[in-house]
């Protein structure tokens, strides 16, 4: 285990834990990282809040819990979405029971994007006290993706500005004779209001839905 890594599985209730341990050459410590896939069902969840507050009870050095938790820690961590209360309660004594600590992301609110609009931080990283002191100066933040509906969420020491995502479009649009004037007469008419870098990357995003939009008119 010597600079190396242990990997292992553990099952609960048909969900997987996928399971680190790692030796931090630095200090020579062996740390624990757990990577969570919660279930959605709350009696099932009930079942994976009790295991992993034993491990983190148990652990004794530095310990981290990552991944897809399915739940939330207050209202405000979902947005045009339903609010279990009971749901927040149960997780929230989860975090206080196991004595772990939630990081708090840098650069953004939600960590997951769905249909209509709907946004809730149910990716989140629970540190224990042994982790947080051995990582004092550490950031987290998400990354902006297209691919997936959830952000990736980076750990480092300090904050990067990763830019907006790339403007694609396919070269087809180039060679039809009204696209251009179609681009400017729509970029023309947009109404943002801010700083320069902040009025472009909002019109290019604009921009880019009205030229779905266009295309799923033509199809």
């Amino acid at each position: 285990m010597e600079n190396g890594c242990f990997l292992s599985h553990q099952v609960v209730e048909e969900k997987t834990l996928v399971t680190t341990i790692l030796k931090y050459s630095p200090s020579n410590q062996v740390v624990l990282i757990i990577n969570v896939y919660a279930p959605p069902q709350e009696s099932r969840k009930k079942l994976v809040w009790s295991h992993l507050t034993n491990i983190a009870l148990n652990w004794p050095g530095p310990l981290c819990f990552l991944g897809d938790f399915n739940s939330v820690c207050s209202p405000e961590e979902r947005l045009r979405e339903s609010i279990d209360h009971n749901s927040i309660v149960k997780f929230s004594e989860f975090i206080c029971n196991a004595s772990l600590m939630d990081q708090s992301l840098a650069n953004d609110e939600f960590t997951w994007e769905g249909p209509f609009g709907k946004f809730s931080r149910i990716d989140r990283v629970l540190c224990n006290h042994c982790w947080v002191s051995l990582w004092t100066d550490a950031i987290l933040q998400t990354v902006q993706t297209d691919k997936y509906d959830h952000k990736p969420i980076v750990f480092g020491k300090k904050l990067c500005n990763w830019g907006p995502k790339p403007f694609r479009l396919n070269n087809l649009w180039l060679a039809n004779k009204g696209f251009m004037e179609f681009c400017e007469s729509k970029w023309d008419s947009f109404q943002v209001i801010g700083w320069a870098a902040f009025k472009i990357n909002k019109k290019l995003r604009m921009l880019k839905s009205e030229i779905k939009f266009q295309n799923t008119r033509v199809e």
